[in-house]
Order: C-alpha cells, then structure tokens, then sequence
C-alpha cells in the first residue's frame, strides 16, 4: 500500500533527488530520476506536466493512472492476476 498521491505534484516530489551539498537524497512518488522521467515523456509513456502560474506541475491523477498502468503491466509479466496477490 502506498501513500495518498497529493492533487498537485511538483518535479522535486514526483522523481528521485540525489543528495546535493547539504541537502539530502530524497525518493519520489516515481521511482526513477529526471533523465528517465524526461525520455518516458518523450516517448509517450508518462503524462506531461500542465503550467501552473510560473510552475509546472503534474495532476495527481494522471500520475495515479501512470502507478495503476505500470502495476498492471508488472502484474502481467510476472504471471499475477490483480496488484494484491
């Protein structure tokens, strides 16, 4: 079970953030890095940002749809039927 996905996603809470300074590492909603958000946008995989004011941010429920594609996907491969088993 994850956490609640928040409305509104902004890039510092949706990938991975390695350590810079001193500043720590810190893990997104998606577990993966900038580059691979950036390619899987590129290709269609992954939902667009929307502009907010000066910002872009994601909708939480495109990046919710994204999680229940991608579980249905690995659930596939790996022979399960439903994300529970």
């Amino acid at each position: 079970m994850r956490a609640p996905i928040p409305h509104i996603i902004r890039f510092r809470e949706l990938v991975n953030q390695p350590a810079k300074g001193d500043k720590p590492a810190t893990r997104g909603i998606l577990p993966i890095g900038h580059a691979a958000l950036y390619r899987g946008m590129q290709r269609g995989e992954f939902p667009r940002p929307v502009q907010m004011g000066g910002l872009k941010v994601w909708l939480g429920s495109d990046i919710e749809a994204l999680l229940a594609r991608l579980q249905e996907q690995s659930d596939a491969l790996n022979g399960r039927i439903g994300g529970d088993q």
